[in-house]
């Protein structure tokens, strides 16, 4: 079992493998959240991915 703080998760994956920044996920999302759908904002900081929310369309940044 791991532990986060919410102000490190960037995104998370949500059902179906779209990715979801925390401003659009939903309470539902977040309660149902496993530690595989969690994307760490230091992933992004370390990582020459590029993500964007499958919602809002924004870039996620770290």
């Amino acid at each position: 079992m791991g532990v986060y703080k919410l102000d490190e998760i960037a995104a998370i994956i949500v059902e179906g493998g779209n990715i979801v920044c925390i401003d659009c996920a939903t309470d539902e999302e977040m309660n149902a959240l496993t530690a595989e759908g969690i994307i760490e904002k230091s992933v992004l900081e370390n990582d020459d991915t590029i993500y964007f929310c499958d919602r809002c369309k924004k870039r996620i940044l770290a």
